[in-house]
């Protein structure tokens, strides 16, 4: 895993590594991420667009509408602290303990465990909430 991978300028896509190609995307799409280091828990909660390529899951938080007119007659943020993620990058070949879920009330999400990259701390334990469309990766 790898917090804030780079993005391509001002259009917030994932920046390909060598040899990747980006299959599809998925908008809306709610991430939960618990990282477990050695000097503690970091959590987050953020919405977004979820892309999948041949090497990885990028997830890309969705821009922060706070300053708009409309968030702000409704109190803008709802989060007490600036959240650092902006995006997040999980290697297929890192992931581990998936689990796809459907349940009767609520929507699809995939829960597993992503292993570290080498020369990072900590595993991360995440969740993907497909929230629009069809609820699921496949296209």
């Amino acid at each position: 895993m790898a917090l804030n991978p780079p993005l391509m300028p001002e259009i917030d896509l994932p920046m390909p590594v060598h040899g990747e190609t980006f299959i599809l995307h998925r908008r809306g799409v709610e991430l939960e991420a618990e990282l477990q280091t050695a000097h503690g828990k970091q959590k987050w909660k953020e919405s977004g667009t979820l892309y999948l390529s041949t090497l990885r899951l990028v997830f890309v938080k969705k821009a922060s509408s706070s300053n708009s007119w409309f968030s702000g007659l409704f109190g803008g943020n709802t989060h007490s602290y600036q959240s650092e993620l902006q995006s997040y990058d999980l290697p297929l070949s890192h992931i581990r303990g998936e689990k796809f879920n459907q349940p009767i009330f609520g929507c699809n999400h995939i829960q597993a465990d992503c292993l570290p990259l080498p020369g990072t701390d900590g595993n991360t334990h995440f969740k993907l909430y497909f929230t629009e469309g069809v609820g699921t990766l496949l296209p």
